[in-house]
């Protein structure tokens, strides 16, 4: 367990086994935009307890469709989604 608010769990969802899962427990994520140069981006995910750079370098990359909603001025900055 990485944390608890009293009434809910707050799990690592890369080291937690599924045998574990208890009902109301909770998952957090850090999601990062990265623009590379004036052209292109990405996003990526990891565990929340990474840095926003840990998440760049080593997290797992979003789909477009995933990141879009979520990075709005990268949306509309002209740069083309890295795939």
């Amino acid at each position: 367990m990485t944390g608890n608010n009293g009434r809910h769990r707050i799990e690592n969802k890369i080291t937690i086994s599924l045998s574990k899962l208890q009902p109301r427990d909770m998952f957090a994520i850090k999601v990062v935009a990265v623009a590379y140069g004036e052209n292109w981006w990405s996003a990526y995910e990891g565990p929340e307890n990474w840095t926003a750079q840990r998440v760049a370098l080593h997290g797992d990359r979003l789909s477009e469709e995933q990141a879009a909603p979520l990075f709005y001025a990268m949306r509309t900055s002209g740069r083309t989604y890295y795939r």
